[in-house]
């Protein structure tokens, strides 16, 4: 029996602009993606909506320890076509580089859409330091977040917290690695009393050891955790790895052997394994 494949056709449209001087910078981005728009690689979050940004900022440029202070201002505004605002948002920071890259964003008045239609007010800020330490440990940054957050699924604001750490690390010459982490909290009020509505926990770990300028070797690991006991839901942890071997042939052509395999428990109990062996071979003809 023959089947005709399903197609789907969508639009996108990116616009952006971008002007910097030694003091003044200034930036404009709009973008209006179809519902049915989709990309090859799938790095689209949200499709079925038109989004526009614009920002602005100034930059000082004291001496000594700090090299540049950098005010700035931004508004955001994502909706649906002719239809419903998704989020919008005022924004005020600042942004200092010096022994140590950090930033601070203050958004005292974003507009959020629930899964209910209703439209939500947030007040929240996030922060991150950018630390460049050495040859061996090239950078180590941190983010945090903190203030109003909004339940989607239960369309109710919840004060909720967050805080992600990533490294570059050269532990010898040929070996290289990328470890990083993120743990997530949300408190919310159900009756009047409140509830920790759930903690996400999240860590990864790439390492990559270089054979030859052709040929190397990549380990992968990803460790998740998400309890929402004291919700009434359960605890689920899920554990991934996979080890991939790679040959280049010429600078664009390649052949990848790899091994991926996956862990994961509900409430202390395995809900399911999986292995998987690949061969991946990406081979570019050159016409003489």
């Amino acid at each position: 029996m023959n089947r005709a494949a399903d197609r789907e056709n969508g639009h996108a449209l990116h616009l952006a602009w971008d002007h910097t001087t030694n003091h003044l910078g200034w930036s404009l981005l709009y973008e209006d993606l179809g519902r049915d728009f989709r990309a090859d690689s799938g790095f689209v979050p949200q499709t079925g909506v038109r989004h526009t940004l614009a920002s602005a900022s100034y930059a000082l440029y004291p001496s000594g320890f700090i090299r540049s202070v950098r005010p700035s201002v931004g508004f955001e505004d994502v909706r649906e076509p002719g239809g419903p605002v998704v989020s919008q948002a005022a924004t005020v920071g600042i942004a200092v580089d010096g022994g140590v890259q950090a930033s601070a964003v203050w958004h005292p008045r974003e507009r959020q859409r629930a899964n209910d239609g209703r439209l939500f007010e947030l007040a929240y800020g996030t922060a991150s330091a950018r630390f460049l330490l050495g040859r061996r440990l090239p950078y180590l940054l941190v983010t945090a977040r903190y203030g109003d957050e909004l339940d989607l699924l239960g369309a109710r604001v919840g004060t909720g917290s967050s805080v992600a750490l990533s490294a570059n690390v050269s532990a010898a010459d040929r070996l290289h690695a990328e470890l990083t982490g993120e743990r997530r909290r949300l408190d919310v009020e159900d009756g009047g009393q409140g509830l920790h509505l759930f903690t996400a926990t999240v860590a990864r770990a790439k390492l990559i050891y270089t054979f030859t300028a052709r040929a190397f070797t990549r380990l992968v690991a990803e460790w998740e955790d998400l309890d929402e006991r004291d919700a009434g839901g359960g605890r689920s942890r899920e554990l991934r790895g996979s080890l991939l071997y790679g040959y280049r042939i010429n600078w664009q052509s390649i052949v990848y052997v790899g091994y991926d395999n996956g862990v994961s428990r509900v409430g202390g109990v395995d809900r399911g394994r999986r292995h998987e062996l690949f061969l991946k071979v990406a081979y570019t003809f050159r016409p003489r």
